[in-house]
């Protein structure tokens, strides 16, 4: 369905890149038989060594002035190409990016609504946006929904690190002019149980936490503000971690509360983020079971106010 996806947008102007990973289960073989009908595609086949790699080799081969990501599970509405190419051609921009449609809902159109918003950010509305703590914008850090000015890329690669997507969108925000985000789910984001995002992994989840920790420290942006929504996108994902967790090994647990201490100080003195959200960090950090009591107490009495 990802390939087909493809090879149906109603924008025919496009560069099908298709990255075997060393797969095992025919993928490879289905890759050739797609190029064989359509020549647009172009097939590459390399040992196994997870999604960066295969982006890397992607991004080396391409040669298109723009470039997008498509995961394999996932596919896209028939004119997301026509649609946000009509914005590149129209004013110098760097990124269009769209919502995103997560799984598979029985009620899925491929009929778009006649009226939707468009938003034209700048370098630190884009930011803000990226880092939010709104769940609407929680697939914003992803590289997949968006298409990228190739020139924006230059000399930019994936590093081989859970959270790949996350610690290549951080360094590529420093390049970034001028965005447009279209509200129109033309990203299907489809989560297999058994696919590696949807595994609950602690060794995974700490790393990941690392490469947040990694951005904050590496994020060359002073603002107070800016630096305000990175902090609580930070926290929030320490705190989800530790709710998972909250039944296993304490030495994990200690990790945890380890990496989330070493941005406190700053998050303590940043002007743009309110009390409230600072006292329910400091009770999180000094008296995790506490925080988590009154979670659980809200989260009920939000049910049955229903």
């Amino acid at each position: 369905m990802c390939i087909e996806s493809i090879i149906h947008q109603t924008y025919q102007d496009i560069e099908i890149l298709l990255i075997d990973d060393g797969s095992k289960d025919g993928s490879g073989e289905i890759c050739e038989k797609f190029a064989k009908i359509d020549n647009r595609i172009k097939v590459f086949h390399k040992n196994n060594g997870g999604v960066s790699s295969s982006r890397n080799l992607g991004l080396r081969k391409a040669i298109g002035d723009f470039i997008l990501f498509v995961d394999g599970d996932d596919y896209i509405h028939p004119q997301f190409c026509e649609i946000i190419m009509n914005y590149f051609l129209k004013k110098d921009i760097d990124i269009v990016f769209v919502d995103t449609e997560r799984g598979i809902p029985s009620n899925y159109t491929n009929i778009l609504p006649s009226k939707f918003k468009i938003e034209y950010l700048n370098k630190q509305q884009m930011i803000k946006r990226l880092f939010s703590v709104d769940s609407k914008c929680y697939t914003d850090l992803m590289v997949w929904g968006k298409i990228y000015r190739r020139s924006l890329l230059e000399g930019l690669l994936f590093k081989n690190i859970i959270g790949e997507d996350i610690e290549f969108n951080s360094r590529l925000l420093q390049r970034i002019n001028i965005a447009v985000y279209i509200d129109l789910k033309l990203y299907i984001w489809v989560r297999r149980p058994d696919s590696i995002s949807c595994k609950a992994s602690i060794t995974r989840d700490v790393e990941e936490l690392n490469v947040w920790l990694y951005c904050l420290n590496n994020f060359q942006y002073n603002d107070y503000e800016i630096r305000g929504f990175a902090l609580k996108r930070f926290y929030l994902n320490v705190i989800n971690r530790n709710y998972r967790y909250q039944k296993e090994a304490k030495v994990i647990k200690k990790r945890i509360n380890e990496i989330s201490s070493y941005g406190w100080n700053e998050f303590k003195k940043n002007k743009s983020i309110n009390w409230g959200f600072k006292c329910a960090i400091k009770i999180f950090l000094l008296f995790p079971s506490l925080y988590f009591f009154f979670l659980n107490i809200m989260k009920y009495r939000s049910y049955y106010k229903k």
